[in-house]
């Protein structure tokens, strides 16, 4: 959710004022000139490898590689804004603009992708925000996966469309909930929302992929809760899942975190136990986007603003 000054919205603007006061000595700017910069600690290497210059695409809110296309990165902007999702590529240059038919983006919050078949991908995109809390029926979109060249280059908005292949509607067992991070498991299919909350942790909700009813709306299952290692620990942003299902991606508006599944196991629910662990990244205005290479060796993080940088964070260890 952009981050606009308003009464619902002030307690947000205070968290991450206090979440910029709390990183101390370091500094936290919105330049993007200084692209050779590195920051070097513990297993990861981050730099900016290129910036979002198109003018659709003014908040970065989402963010996922493609499998079926690993050179292609899908971002959307946030709420408010017309069903278009944009492709880019590992620079953060505009290939494709996708118009989404019968779709409405009334709070777009993330997107991710699923490889169905050999070669064939499904993007989810995740009308999820709820900042106010009024919204009790949620949206997530599955839409077909088109096949972009880099030479497709348009300014046209209408270069590219897709229709919504199914539309999975939702809502929380209790309460109503704010979620800005979707995660698609790659092998089951089943879907995870973790909900973004001004408190010590952020719950985590699952809908079987098996049990998704196509005409009805579904009920998720609350499954437990994670706390990130920040203040407050529950202002989750974004997040994505590896190929492999064995890692998670998560962010706040300031810091990334990571959590994996222990060797031992197989089962992916126990990787909502394990305690995050922060990945030494670039400063970013408002994070609210990252999303793993399709090898599950890179993060790809953005800003939700104009001009984002897009900065990829290598890690240098297995």
């Amino acid at each position: 959710m952009s981050l606009k000054i308003n009464i619902t919205q002030f307690a947000s603007v205070c968290i991450v004022i206090f979440q910029i006061f709390l990183l101390g000595c370091s500094e936290v700017s919105t330049r993007h000139d200084s692209v050779e910069r590195q920051d070097k600690a513990g297993n990861w290497v981050a730099k900016i490898v290129g910036e979002i210059k198109s003018p659709e695409i003014t908040e970065s809110s989402g963010l996922a590689n493609s499998p079926c296309q690993p050179e292609v990165l899908w971002t959307h902007n946030d709420s408010g804004g017309e069903p278009f999702i944009f492709a880019i590529n590992k620079k953060g240059e505009h290939l494709a603009t996708l118009h989404v038919l019968k779709a409405q983006n009334r709070d777009w919050e993330d997107l991710a992708i699923r490889e169905e078949a050999p070669g064939e991908c499904y993007i989810y995109v995740g009308d999820i925000g709820n900042n106010r809390k009024t919204n009790q029926i949620f949206t997530i979109y599955r839409i077909k996966e088109p096949k972009i060249s880099e030479i497709a280059v348009s300014n046209n908005r209408s270069n590219v469309s897709a229709t919504v292949v199914q539309s999975i509607r939702f809502k929380y067992p209790y309460s109503s909930k704010d979620a800005e991070a979707l995660i698609v498991h790659p092998q089951s299919g089943d879907l995870y929302l973790l909900t973004k909350n001004l408190a010590e942790f952020s719950e985590i909700y699952k809908l079987r992929a098996q049990d998704i009813k196509k005409d009805a709306i579904n009920t998720l299952q609350l499954i437990g809760r994670i706390e990130l290692p920040s203040i407050p620990g529950g202002l989750i942003t974004g997040a994505s899942v590896s190929l492999d299902g064995r890692k998670v991606v998560m962010c706040d508006y300031l810091g990334i975190y990571e959590i994996k599944l222990p060797e031992a196991s197989d089962y992916f629910d126990d990787i909502w136990l394990q305690k995050p662990q922060s990945v030494d990244s670039l400063p970013r205005a408002q994070g609210e986007a990252v999303a793993y290479s399709v090898d599950g060796n890179i993060i790809f993080a953005t800003s939700e603003q104009r001009n984002s940088p897009l900065i990829m964070i290598t890690r240098t260890e297995k």
